[in-house]
């Protein structure tokens, strides 16, 4: 006579260790996505001053040599 062995450990994952998994990478997911919300927030205000810079040093040269004169305004605009 056989010894019966159990075959519960090979059928694989139960549907509530599947649902734990599922739960659990939906909390991690809803904890990260913000902070990659932030991190693209951050980034767009950082180009933004960077290009305010860029301006403002291009208007402090264009004043330097032209003799102490703005640029028009109608250059900023076309």
């Amino acid at each position: 006579m056989q010894k019966r062995t159990s075959n519960r450990f090979a059928r694989g994952f139960t549907l509530i260790e599947i649902l734990i998994v599922v739960i659990i990478l939906g909390i991690l997911a809803a904890i990260v996505i913000p902070q990659f919300t932030n991190a693209t927030t951050s980034s767009k205000m950082s180009g933004v001053q960077t290009t305010a810079q860029s301006l403002r040093g291009a208007v402090q040269l264009y004043y330097y040599q032209h003799n102490d004169t703005l640029p028009p305004a109608a250059t900023f605009w076309t």
